[in-house]
């Protein structure tokens, strides 16, 4: 926690965030028991992110929904080697 604490605080943290170029993908279990705003807007600042949102799911999504996470996972890595651009989108 202490690691993070610093990491939060970092005045450019969401430029810095913004500025990365490569895809990534954050998901989040609606019945997660922390909120989703924070994924949803890191998802957002990436030039490259996508959020995906997975119904019912808690917080260890490996374990509680491993099918779920499983098929997001194969999408998001298909999707970058026949598109080839990188660019993201939001999946409900």
């Amino acid at each position: 926690m202490a690691s993070w604490r610093r990491v939060i605080k970092e005045p450019n943290l969401l430029r810095r965030i913004a500025d990365l170029p490569i895809p990534t993908l954050v998901v989040n279990g609606t019945e997660d028991i922390r909120p989703d705003w924070p994924a949803r807007q890191i998802a957002t600042l990436l030039p490259n992110g996508t959020f995906v949102s997975i119904e019912g799911g808690q917080h260890h999504l490996e374990l509680t929904h491993p099918d779920a996470l499983r098929h997001h996972l194969r999408e998001f890595l298909e999707a970058l080697v026949s598109d080839g651009d990188g660019r993201g989108t939001e999946v409900a």
